[in-house]
């Protein structure tokens, strides 16, 4: 589901940008390089929540909630840092894709780590493993995607509703 959501953003960034988001023409690569940028971050993140299901299953909430604190305090260090050296939309998008990455890797690392059978391995594949996993996951990542996506759909209707004043 991750991959699908970042190759429909890649090939319908431009457009989104320009037709939903009511982006000037003049702005349109910024925008979609955001969206294409802001996709491969969020399906990180849904990547993760696997991790971070089994670590929470498992009653270790305080490291998912540690891991949360590290990724705000990475976005925050890293966000005055490109404020100050290379201030522009790009690199300000890149920090957000560093700090997820670093989400990521804490998630799986401890994961992997601490539960031995949570290691994936691509040497064997199974069409029925698969269609059981998609079959049992599809609803949650479902959910996982409304939930994340409420917030930017609504500042979006808002704005193309009332304009970005109302948003600010």
């Amino acid at each position: 589901l991750s991959l699908l959501i970042v190759l429909g953003t890649f090939v319908f960034a431009e457009t989104a940008a320009l037709s939903i988001l009511n982006v000037p023409k003049e702005f349109g690569t910024e925008v979609a390089f955001v969206l294409i940028v802001t996709a491969l971050s969020f399906a990180l993140r849904f990547i993760a929540t696997s991790y971070q299901a089994v670590i929470e299953g498992d009653q270790k909430v305080y490291i998912t909630q540690l891991f949360n604190v590290y990724w705000l305090l990475a976005n925050f260090g890293l966000t005055v840092l490109v404020l100050l050296c290379w201030p522009n939309v790009y690199a300000l998008t890149l920090v957000y894709l560093v700090s997820n990455v670093l989400f990521y890797v804490l998630l799986r690392n401890y994961a992997v780590r601490h539960y031995a059978w949570c290691k994936p391995s691509f040497v064997s594949f199974s069409a029925k493993h698969l269609k059981q996993l998609w079959r049992y996951s599809f609803g949650i990542q479902i959910a996982t995607f409304c939930i994340v996506l409420r917030e930017p759909i609504l500042k979006t209707i808002v704005a193309n509703e009332y304009g970005l004043e109302a948003v600010a």
